[in-house]
């Protein structure tokens, strides 16, 4: 990053005769009250104490309503009727960016399911095409702990997906397990990354990980297959039939 001054109307960063500094001197901004790492191993846990959501998350488009809430060290969640698998939906989505090819992402859920086809978990996202979803989903059977794909498209049809009544998105199931949970109650989910590889891990109770689908395919995900240049997300996600 470097400064940009302004030329006749022009931005200008570096003069012709100027070469990329290694360093460039600290603007004099005020220093961040909070400092989260953001390069290197480590371990970031997020408990949602604040009363607003640290500046890593990231929503997927504007939210055109408020659908969550931080509350007593709860991020509440409402599943909405916006899917993650349309190009034009505002879903109820709250995800950071993936940062080493070797990690995981977990979190603690607790989901009251009203009817077939609610579901909340986890995602590994790149686009509406291609990710992974773990989580609890509402069955006409009951409910089930399972591990969705989304659904490839010919990127040449990309950009019409959308308007032929989303003909070519959706997802497929790779795995699913009935489970038993009281209303109420939490389940833990953890997707973990190791290379071109993807896992996923559900708890009843906290750290007894038990695998539902381990290395799934997971360069879906790079840019080669999904195209784009943002690369995956984890996140937070849920939605309502």
């Amino acid at each position: 990053m470097l400064p940009v001054k302004w030329e006749n109307g022009w931005p200008i960063i570096l003069s012709d005769d100027k070469t990329v500094p290694y360093a460039a001197k600290r603007p004099a901004l005020p220093p961040s009250e909070k400092h989260f790492p953001t390069n290197g191993n480590f371990t970031l846990i997020d408990q949602f104490s604040d009363s607003t959501l640290a500046y890593y998350w990231n929503f997927l488009r504007t939210p055109s309503e408020k659908w969550y809430e931080l509350k007593e060290g709860d991020l509440l969640i409402k599943a909405r009727h916006q899917p993650i698998y349309t190009r034009t939906s505002q879903p109820s989505f709250i995800g950071r960016r993936q940062q080493h090819l070797h990690c995981s992402a977990s979190t603690a859920l607790s989901f009251v399911s009203a009817k077939s086809g609610d579901k909340a978990g986890i995602l590994a996202f790149q686009n509406e095409h291609y990710y992974f979803f773990l989580g609890l989903v509402r069955t006409d059977d009951g409910e089930v702990i399972r591990v969705e794909q989304g659904k490839p498209i010919d990127r040449k049809q990309d950009m019409q997906s959308d308007k032929n009544n989303n003909e070519n998105v959706g997802f497929k199931v790779l795995k699913s397990e009935n489970i038993n949970i009281n209303p109420g109650n939490e389940i833990y989910l953890k997707i973990k990354a190791d290379g071109a590889y993807y896992s996923f891990y559900y708890a009843t109770q906290e750290g007894d990980w038990q695998p539902l689908l381990e290395n799934a395919d997971g360069t879906i995900l790079c840019t080669a297959k999904a195209g784009g240049f943002v690369g995956t997300f984890f996140a937070m996600y849920a939605y309502a039939e």
